[in-house]
C-alpha cells in the first residue's frame, strides 16, 4: 500500500491532473513591464520620422534546397513520414527597404513557421555580415502544412514536424542568409505603394461556427521609377491546408498559387506573409475539382485576381518613413489543459514546453505597420488591432511566426471553449489576446507618433 500511494503521488507530481488556476481575471505580468517600456521610449528613439533621401529596395529569392530524407511539417496524423519530391518549388524571398536613415526586411517562406532554430543564428548573422539589427526584421512563414519539418527538437515539435533533422536547420539558416545578401545586393531607387483589399468569400471561422472572419489582403508594391515592378507584397489569414494530411509531397499549398498568379501579372517576385491564421480556414471557391491540388490552385488565383483589381489604382511615393521596434516578453508559466478544470502537471509542462521567452514585434513601411507575432495569432484580434488604427490613415497588418512559437493566441472570450484551439494549443494563460493586442497598439502608436491609446 505504501509503494502504491508513493507511485500515485509521483504520478500526480510529475504528470497530473493538477487543477487549474483561478485566475482568470489577472492580467499577465509581462503586460505592465512591456506597457512601462514602450511609455519609456520615444518616436526619436525609433527613428520615426528620420527620412534622408529617396527609397532604395531590393528582393532576394533563394530557393529551398533540402536534405532527402526529411520529415514533412503541419499533421501528426502523418507521423513524421518523409516527403516525396516538390509539387512546388519552395522558397525565402526577402525585401529590402531603405529610407536613407533606418532599414526594414521582410522574409517570406514557405515554411509552417520560422522556428527559434533558424530565426536566432539568421539574426545573428544579419547583424555581423549585413549590419542589420533585429528589430529591423520580421520573419514570416505562409504556414503551409506541407513544407519541410525536421527544424524542432523536442516531443513537441516532433509530434508535428517530425525527427530533429540538424541538416534541415542548416538548408533553412542559408537560405534567409542568401535571400537577405541578394536582397542587399539589390538595392536601388524604388517607388512604393501601400493599400488593401478583401476576400470575406474565401475564409470561414473554424473555431465559431458562422464567427468573425478576417478577410483582410494586405497590398505593398514596389516599382523603380522608370515603371517595372520590383516585388508585390502581399498575404492573407487562412490557414494553407488544403492538400490535407494525406499529401506528402513538399508544397507551398494556396499561397504558392497566388504568388505564381500575381508573379505571372508583374513579372516580378512576389512574397506572401501568414496572416493572423488563428482560427482562420480556407474556404476556397466552388468548383467541380479534381483534386485537394485543383482546389489550393483556384484559392490561390481567386486571391490573387482581387489584388490584380486593385493594381491600377495604386499611389505611388519615392518617400516614406521606415521604423521598426522588437519587444521581449517573459511569458508566464504555460499550462497544458486537458480540460477547463484540470491540467498536465508543471514539472512535466516545462519539459514539453522550455520557451520562457518570445517577443512582438512591428515595422512602420509609411502608412502601413507590420507586426510580427510569435504564435497563430486570432484574425479576430487582428481585426480588432486594425480598427484601432483605420480611423487615422494606418493600416495595421498583424503576421504570425515571427521566429518563435507559443501556440495559439485567442480572444480571451474563448478561453474555455473545448477546442483543439482554445483548449489544446493555448498555453500562456487566459488573458494574453488582449495583452498582446494592446502592446501592439501601443507600438503601432509609437512607430506611427500617434497618441497612446486611451484604454482601461
Amino acid at each position: 500500500m505504501l509503494a502504491l500511494g508513493l507511485l500515485i503521488a509521483l504520478w500526480i507530481l510529475l504528470i497530473g491532473p493538477w487543477p487549474v488556476p483561478s485566475n482568470s481575471d489577472r492580467s499577465p505580468a509581462f503586460l505592465e513591464q512591456t506597457l512601462a517600456e514602450l511609455a519609456a521610449t520615444t518616436p526619436e528613439t525609433l527613428g520615426v520620422d528620420q527620412i534622408n533621401g529617396s527609397l532604395q529596395g531590393g528582393i532576394g529569392t533563394a530557393v529551398l534546397s533540402l536534405p532527402d530524407p526529411a520529415p514533412l511539417a503541419g499533421y501528426g496524423d502523418r507521423k513524421g513520414a518523409a516527403y516525396r519530391g516538390y509539387r512546388d518549388p519552395l522558397s525565402v524571398k526577402s525585401l529590402l527597404l531603405d529610407d536613407g536613415a533606418d532599414q526594414v526586411l521582410l522574409f517570406a517562406a514557405d515554411l509552417l513557421i520560422v522556428p527559434p532554430t533558424v530565426a536566432v543564428p539568421v539574426h545573428a548573422r544579419l547583424k555581423d555580415e549585413l549590419g542589420i539589427q533585429p528589430h529591423q526584421v520580421l520573419f514570416t512563414a505562409s504556414h503551409t502544412h506541407s513544407g519541410p519539418g525536421g527544424f524542432a527538437p523536442g516531443l513537441v515539435g516532433s509530434l508535428f514536424a517530425g525527427d530533429f533533422n540538424p541538416a534541415v536547420v542548416d538548408a533553412l539558416v542559408q537560405a534567409f542568409i542568401d535571400a537577405a545578401q541578394a536582397a542587399q545586393a539589390d538595392l536601388q531607387p524604388v517607388e512604393i505603394a501601400t493599400d488593401g483589399t478583401a476576400a470575406p468569400d474565401l475564409i470561414r471561422n473554424r473555431l465559431v461556427p458562422d464567427g468573425e472572419v478576417r478577410p483582410h489582403i494586405p497590398i505593398l508594391a514596389v516599382r523603380s521609377p522608370s515603371g517595372p515592378y520590383v516585388a508585390l507584397v502581399t498575404g492573407f489569414s487562412a490557414h494553407p491546408t488544403l492538400l490535407g494530411p494525406d499529401n506528402l509531397a513538399l508544397s507551398g499549398d494556396y499561397p504558392a498559387a497566388l504568388e505564381r498568379a500575381l508573379e505571372a501579372e508583374i513579372d516580378a517576385p512576389a512574397l506572401f506573409l501568414g496572416g493572423a491564421v488563428g482560427s482562420m480556414a480556407p474556404d476556397p471557391p466552388e468548383g467541380d475539382f479534381s483534386s485537394r491540388a485543383a482546389r489550393a490552385e483556384a484559392m490561390g488565383r481567386s486571391l490573387a485576381e482581387k489584388v490584380i483589381q486593385k493594381l491600377p489604382e495604386l499611389v505611388f511615393t519615392s518617400t516614406a518613413d521606415l521604423a521598426g521596434l522588437r519587444l521581449p516578453i517573459q511569458l508566464p508559466n504555460p499550462q497544458v489543459r486537458l480540460n477547463s478544470r484540470w491540467r498536465l502537471s508543471p514539472i512535466l509542462t516545462r519539459f514539453l514546453l522550455p520557451t520562457r521567452t518570445a517577443a512582438l514585434n512591428a515595422l512602420r513601411i509609411g502608412d502601413q505597420v507590420w507586426f510580427g507575432t510569435p504564435c497563430d495569432f486570432s484574425g479576430e484580434l487582428a481585426n480588432d488591432l486594425a480598427l484601432a488604427f483605420e480611423p487615422l490613415g494606418v493600416q495595421a497588418v498583424a503576421c504570425s511566426f515571427n521566429g518563435e512559437y507559443i501556440g495559439y493566441v485567442l480572444p480571451d472570450e474563448y478561453r474555455e471553449l473545448q477546442s483543439y484551439e482554445s483548449m489544446a494549443m493555448s498555453w500562456y494563460g487566459p488573458r494574453i489576446g488582449s495583452a498582446f493586442t494592446r502592446i501592439l497598439t501601443e507600438a503601432g502608436h509609437l512607430l506611427t507618433r500617434l497618441p497612446a491609446a486611451q484604454q482601461p
